[in-house]
Protein backbone atom coordinates (compact mmCIF):
# COMPACT_ATOMS: atom_id res chain seq x y z
CA UNK A 1 0.00 0.00 0.00
CA UNK A 2 1.39 3.36 -1.14
CA UNK A 3 2.32 5.02 1.73
CA UNK A 4 0.29 8.43 3.42
CA UNK A 5 -2.79 7.05 1.10
CA UNK A 6 -6.03 8.50 2.57
CA UNK A 7 -8.02 5.80 4.03
CA UNK A 8 -10.82 7.50 5.75
CA UNK A 9 -13.23 6.01 3.52
CA UNK A 10 -12.07 2.11 4.03
CA UNK A 11 -13.86 -0.09 6.02
CA UNK A 12 -12.55 -1.66 9.03
CA UNK A 13 -12.19 -5.12 7.53
CA UNK A 14 -9.37 -3.18 5.24
CA UNK A 15 -7.79 -0.64 7.54
CA UNK A 16 -7.13 -3.89 9.95
CA UNK A 17 -5.40 -5.69 6.98
CA UNK A 18 -3.27 -2.37 5.79
CA UNK A 19 -2.26 -1.57 8.84
CA UNK A 20 -0.85 -5.07 9.76
CA UNK A 21 0.75 -4.86 6.21
CA UNK A 22 3.27 -2.20 7.40
CA UNK A 23 3.53 -2.75 10.99
CA UNK A 24 2.78 -6.35 11.58
CA UNK A 25 4.86 -9.48 11.88
CA UNK A 26 4.61 -12.16 9.32
CA UNK A 27 1.27 -13.96 9.73
CA UNK A 28 -0.27 -11.56 11.89
CA UNK A 29 -3.58 -9.65 11.23
CA UNK A 30 -6.62 -11.22 9.51
CA UNK A 31 -5.57 -14.69 7.05
CA UNK A 32 -5.44 -13.52 3.32
CA UNK A 33 -8.90 -16.05 2.59
CA UNK A 34 -10.62 -14.57 5.79
CA UNK A 35 -13.80 -12.62 4.50
CA UNK A 36 -12.98 -8.89 5.74
CA UNK A 37 -16.94 -7.58 5.61
CA UNK A 38 -17.39 -10.20 8.62
CA UNK A 39 -15.58 -7.74 10.77
CA UNK A 40 -16.79 -4.79 9.14
CA UNK A 41 -20.00 -4.79 11.91
CA UNK A 42 -17.65 -5.17 14.87
CA UNK A 43 -17.94 -2.14 16.97
CA UNK A 44 -14.43 -0.01 16.71
CA UNK A 45 -14.80 3.22 18.18
CA UNK A 46 -13.91 6.30 15.66
CA UNK A 47 -10.55 7.16 18.03
CA UNK A 48 -9.43 3.52 17.43
CA UNK A 49 -9.52 4.15 13.81
CA UNK A 50 -8.30 7.31 13.64
CA UNK A 51 -5.25 6.42 15.14
CA UNK A 52 -4.92 3.44 12.28
CA UNK A 53 -5.48 5.88 9.59
CA UNK A 54 -2.94 8.14 11.32
CA UNK A 55 0.25 5.63 11.31
CA UNK A 56 -0.74 4.91 7.88
CA UNK A 57 -0.12 7.99 6.60
CA UNK A 58 2.93 8.48 9.22
CA UNK A 59 5.59 8.17 6.92
CA UNK A 60 8.06 9.10 9.26
CA UNK A 61 5.86 6.25 11.73
CA UNK A 62 6.77 3.92 8.64
CA UNK A 63 10.61 4.67 8.65
CA UNK A 64 11.29 4.68 12.25
CA UNK A 65 9.84 1.31 12.38
CA UNK A 66 11.23 -0.60 9.32
CA UNK A 67 14.52 0.41 11.24
CA UNK A 68 13.57 -0.72 14.67
CA UNK A 69 12.43 -4.35 12.86
CA UNK A 70 14.86 -4.69 10.85
CA UNK A 71 17.58 -3.42 13.95
CA UNK A 72 15.85 -6.29 15.66
CA UNK A 73 16.03 -8.93 13.20
CA UNK A 74 19.90 -8.47 12.81
CA UNK A 75 20.33 -8.68 16.16
CA UNK A 76 18.08 -11.86 16.66
CA UNK A 77 20.40 -13.57 14.05
CA UNK A 78 23.29 -12.57 15.99
CA UNK A 79 21.89 -13.77 18.91
CA UNK A 80 21.16 -17.22 18.00
CA UNK A 81 24.59 -18.32 17.81
CA UNK A 82 27.29 -17.28 20.65
CA UNK A 83 28.55 -14.24 19.20
CA UNK A 84 26.81 -11.51 21.88
CA UNK A 85 27.56 -14.26 24.92
CA UNK A 86 31.78 -14.47 23.50
CA UNK A 87 31.64 -10.57 23.09
CA UNK A 88 30.12 -9.59 26.77
CA UNK A 89 32.11 -12.42 28.04
CA UNK A 90 35.62 -10.88 26.76
CA UNK A 91 34.24 -7.79 28.91
CA UNK A 92 34.89 -9.18 32.16
CA UNK A 93 32.26 -9.98 35.19
CA UNK A 94 29.87 -7.84 36.86
CA UNK A 95 29.48 -6.53 40.30
CA UNK A 96 27.27 -8.81 42.36
CA UNK A 97 24.27 -6.09 42.47
CA UNK A 98 24.42 -5.78 38.80
CA UNK A 99 24.22 -9.23 38.10
CA UNK A 100 21.41 -9.90 40.57
CA UNK A 101 19.47 -7.19 38.98
CA UNK A 102 19.68 -8.92 35.50
CA UNK A 103 18.69 -11.87 36.89
CA UNK A 104 15.83 -10.54 38.48
CA UNK A 105 15.02 -9.12 35.32
CA UNK A 106 15.21 -11.86 33.35
CA UNK A 107 13.24 -14.19 35.87
CA UNK A 108 10.18 -11.95 36.39
CA UNK A 109 10.25 -11.57 32.74
CA UNK A 110 9.34 -15.29 32.88
CA UNK A 111 6.96 -14.86 35.08
CA UNK A 112 4.66 -12.36 33.53
CA UNK A 113 5.20 -14.17 30.08
CA UNK A 114 3.01 -16.79 31.66
CA UNK A 115 0.22 -14.43 32.15
CA UNK A 116 -0.43 -14.49 28.14
CA UNK A 117 -2.43 -18.19 28.31
CA UNK A 118 -4.32 -19.42 24.87
CA UNK A 119 -6.59 -22.08 24.68
CA UNK A 120 -6.58 -24.95 21.91
CA UNK A 121 -7.86 -22.44 19.24
CA UNK A 122 -5.62 -19.59 20.28
CA UNK A 123 -7.43 -17.47 22.34
CA UNK A 124 -6.54 -15.80 25.75
CA UNK A 125 -7.43 -17.50 28.62
CA UNK A 126 -9.26 -15.59 31.02
CA UNK A 127 -6.79 -14.99 34.21
CA UNK A 128 -9.47 -15.87 36.84
CA UNK A 129 -9.98 -19.74 37.09
CA UNK A 130 -14.10 -19.83 36.82
CA UNK A 131 -15.03 -16.37 35.54
CA UNK A 132 -15.93 -16.74 32.11
CA UNK A 133 -15.20 -12.72 30.87
CA UNK A 134 -15.69 -11.04 26.93
CA UNK A 135 -12.73 -11.58 24.72
CA UNK A 136 -11.86 -8.13 24.08
CA UNK A 137 -11.44 -7.84 28.42
CA UNK A 138 -9.50 -11.24 27.88
CA UNK A 139 -7.41 -9.65 25.29
CA UNK A 140 -6.64 -6.13 27.60
CA UNK A 141 -6.01 -8.35 30.63
CA UNK A 142 -3.40 -10.74 29.12
CA UNK A 143 -2.13 -10.22 25.98
CA UNK A 144 -1.75 -6.17 26.41
CA UNK A 145 -0.87 -6.40 30.42
CA UNK A 146 1.56 -9.44 29.93
CA UNK A 147 2.98 -7.54 26.89
CA UNK A 148 3.80 -3.77 28.85
CA UNK A 149 5.15 -5.64 31.69
CA UNK A 150 7.44 -7.46 29.85
CA UNK A 151 8.13 -4.43 27.74
CA UNK A 152 9.12 -2.30 31.03
CA UNK A 153 11.04 -4.70 32.66
CA UNK A 154 13.41 -5.12 29.03
CA UNK A 155 13.09 -1.63 28.46
CA UNK A 156 13.01 0.78 31.79
CA UNK A 157 14.16 -1.80 34.56
CA UNK A 158 17.03 -3.22 33.32
CA UNK A 159 17.49 -0.82 30.11
CA UNK A 160 18.39 2.18 32.34
CA UNK A 161 20.90 0.56 34.15
CA UNK A 162 22.49 -2.45 33.71
CA UNK A 163 22.09 -3.84 30.27
CA UNK A 164 22.68 -0.73 29.10
CA UNK A 165 26.15 -0.43 31.04
CA UNK A 166 27.51 -3.73 29.73
CA UNK A 167 26.67 -2.72 26.16
CA UNK A 168 28.49 0.04 26.19
CA UNK A 169 31.34 -1.41 27.53
CA UNK A 170 31.82 -4.08 25.21
CA UNK A 171 30.92 -1.28 22.38
CA UNK A 172 33.72 0.92 23.28
CA UNK A 173 36.07 -2.09 22.18
CA UNK A 174 34.24 -2.40 18.99
CA UNK A 175 32.24 -5.49 19.94
CA UNK A 176 29.63 -5.59 16.69
CA UNK A 177 26.76 -7.69 18.24
CA UNK A 178 27.00 -5.23 21.28
CA UNK A 179 26.96 -2.07 19.05
CA UNK A 180 23.91 -2.99 17.15
CA UNK A 181 22.06 -3.72 20.07
CA UNK A 182 23.06 -0.32 21.49
CA UNK A 183 21.86 1.43 18.83
CA UNK A 184 18.48 -0.85 18.82
CA UNK A 185 17.89 0.58 22.79
CA UNK A 186 18.73 3.97 21.16
CA UNK A 187 16.65 3.79 18.29
CA UNK A 188 13.87 6.40 18.16
CA UNK A 189 10.55 3.99 17.47
CA UNK A 190 12.23 2.32 20.83
CA UNK A 191 12.81 5.35 22.86
CA UNK A 192 9.90 6.27 22.53
CA UNK A 193 8.35 3.43 23.75
CA UNK A 194 10.32 3.51 26.36
CA UNK A 195 9.64 7.02 27.95
CA UNK A 196 5.59 6.39 27.24
CA UNK A 197 6.38 2.96 30.00
CA UNK A 198 8.34 5.29 32.18
CA UNK A 199 5.31 7.97 32.21
CA UNK A 200 2.54 5.46 32.30
CA UNK A 201 1.03 6.70 28.94
CA UNK A 202 0.51 3.74 27.03
CA UNK A 203 -2.85 3.02 25.52
CA UNK A 204 -4.98 -0.37 23.87
CA UNK A 205 -6.08 -0.47 20.40
CA UNK A 206 -7.64 -2.33 17.97
CA UNK A 207 -4.67 -3.75 16.63
CA UNK A 208 -2.22 -3.46 19.84
CA UNK A 209 -0.54 -0.96 22.19
CA UNK A 210 -0.30 3.19 21.75
CA UNK A 211 2.17 4.74 23.05
CA UNK A 212 2.25 8.25 23.57
CA UNK A 213 5.33 10.93 23.96
CA UNK A 214 5.58 14.40 23.97
CA UNK A 215 3.30 14.95 21.18
CA UNK A 216 4.73 11.63 19.14
CA UNK A 217 2.28 8.51 18.88
CA UNK A 218 3.73 5.21 18.44
CA UNK A 219 1.12 2.30 17.58
CA UNK A 220 2.75 -0.95 17.59
CA UNK A 221 1.24 -4.71 17.10
CA UNK A 222 0.95 -7.24 20.10
CA UNK A 223 3.43 -10.02 17.40
CA UNK A 224 6.30 -7.50 16.74
CA UNK A 225 5.96 -6.24 20.82
CA UNK A 226 6.46 -9.85 21.91
CA UNK A 227 8.91 -9.98 19.43
CA UNK A 228 10.91 -6.79 20.41
CA UNK A 229 10.50 -7.95 23.99
CA UNK A 230 11.33 -11.46 23.61
CA UNK A 231 15.51 -10.58 22.07
CA UNK A 232 15.74 -8.20 24.60
CA UNK A 233 15.04 -10.73 26.98
CA UNK A 234 17.30 -12.70 25.44
CA UNK A 235 20.20 -10.61 25.52
CA UNK A 236 19.43 -9.97 29.38
CA UNK A 237 19.95 -13.47 29.89
CA UNK A 238 23.04 -13.42 27.74
CA UNK A 239 24.37 -10.94 29.64
CA UNK A 240 23.66 -12.71 32.68
CA UNK A 241 25.39 -15.94 31.61
CA UNK A 242 28.76 -14.31 29.95
CA UNK A 243 28.90 -12.35 33.63
CA UNK A 244 28.84 -16.03 35.50
CA UNK A 245 31.09 -17.44 32.98
CA UNK A 246 33.54 -14.71 33.24
CA UNK A 247 33.42 -15.31 37.18
CA UNK A 248 33.89 -18.82 37.04
CA UNK A 249 37.14 -18.25 34.55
Amino acid sequence: MEAGRNESSQPIGGLLRSFYEVYGMPGEGPPTDFDLSLLDAFPVGQEDQDVLRQALDDIGLRRNYAECRDLVEEVANHMTGEALLRELTECGPLPEEQFEHLVSGVLWFSLVSSLDRRDHDRLPVSPFAGVDLPLHVRIRLTVHGSLVLRLYLALVYIREGDLRSVLEAAARVRKPVASRLLKLLRCDFVRHIRNSLAHGTVRPTIAGLRFLDEGTTIVATPAFLNHLATWLCMAELQAASAAARSASA
